[in-house]
C-alpha cells in the first residue's frame, strides 16, 4: 500500500508540472505588425451616380465587383465588356486608383503629434494611452509606415466610444448631436434645458466641439 500510495503522489506531482499554461491576452507591445496588402494591380473604375436604387440596378444588372459607393459617385471593378456597356448607357467612366480607394481600420503606435498623421489625410477615431485607433486609405498608410510608424490590428472591441453628457437649449440641438451618430441613451428636459446621455467615439467628441457643443467626458 505505501508503494501504491508513492506512485499516485509522484503522478499528482508529474501532472500538476504539465497543467496546460494559460494563454496571456496581447497588449500594445506585444500584438504583431500589420503586413499591408500588395497594391492591387487589378484597375478600378468610377461613374459619377448618387442613386442608390441606380446603383444597385447597375450591380446586379453588369455583375459590377468591389463596388463601393461614396457621395456622388460609386467606385468598382469591371472587364471590357461592362465597361463598354455602361459607356453604352451613356456613363461617363474615369480610372481609380485602388491605393486612395480601400481603406483600414487600425492602431498606430504613438509618436509625433496628431497633426502628422492628419496631415497625412489620416482619420484619428479614437485615443489610447499608448496608440491611436485611425481609418486610413492603403496609400496614407503605407506612407505611415515608411516614416516608422508602427501599425497594429485593432482589438475586437475596439474602437471604444466614451460615455458623455451634453446640455442643449432646444430640441432642434438635440437633433443636431443626433446627427453626429451619438449614441444617445436618454435625453431630460428640465425647463427648456435638455441633458443628453450618451456614447460617442473621440473623433465624433472632436467634431460636437468644433460645432460649438460643450461635451463633457463621464467615468
Amino acid at each position: 500500500m505505501l508503494k501504491l500510495s508513492v506512485i499516485a503522489t509522484a503522478v499528482v506531482t508529474v501532472l500538476g508540472c504539465h497543467r496546460p499554461s494559460q494563454q496571456v491576452p496581447p497588449t500594445p507591445e506585444t500584438l504583431p505588425a500589420v503586413v499591408l496588402p500588395a497594391p492591387s494591380a487589378t484597375p478600378r473604375y468610377a461613374i459619377a451616380i448618387d442613386d442608390p436604387d441606380e446603383i444597385a440596378l447597375l450591380t446586379q444588372q453588369l455583375k459590377l465587383t468591389h463596388v463601393r459607393a461614396t457621395r456622388g459617385a460609386v467606385y468598382f471593378e469591371a472587364d471590357p465588356g461592362q465597361l463598354s456597356r455602361l459607356k453604352e448607357l451613356g456613363y461617363q467612366i474615369t480610372q481609380a486608383d485602388p491605393e486612395a480607394l480601400d481603406y483600414r481600420v487600425l492602431r498606430v503606435r504613438r509618436r509625433g503629434t496628431e497633426e502628422e498623421l492628419r496631415a497625412q489625410g489620416i482619420t484619428i477615431i479614437a485615443r489610447e494611452k499608448t496608440y491611436w485607433v485611425v481609418s486610413g486609405k492603403l496609400g496614407q498608410l503605407r506612407r505611415l509606415a515608411a516614416a516608422g510608424y508602427l501599425l497594429q490590428p485593432i482589438a475586437p472591441d475596439e474602437p471604444r466610444p466614451r460615455l458623455i453628457r451634453i446640455v442643449v437649449t432646444s430640441r432642434d440641438d438635440v437633433q443636431r448631436v443626433a446627427n453626429y451618430q451619438v449614441d444617445i441613451f436618454t435625453v431630460a428636459d428640465s425647463a427648456g434645458r435638455f441633458t443628453i446621455n450618451g456614447a460617442a467615439l473621440d473623433m465624433q467628441i472632436d467634431r460636437l466641439r468644433a460645432a460649438g457643443f460643450t461635451v463633457v467626458q463621464l467615468p
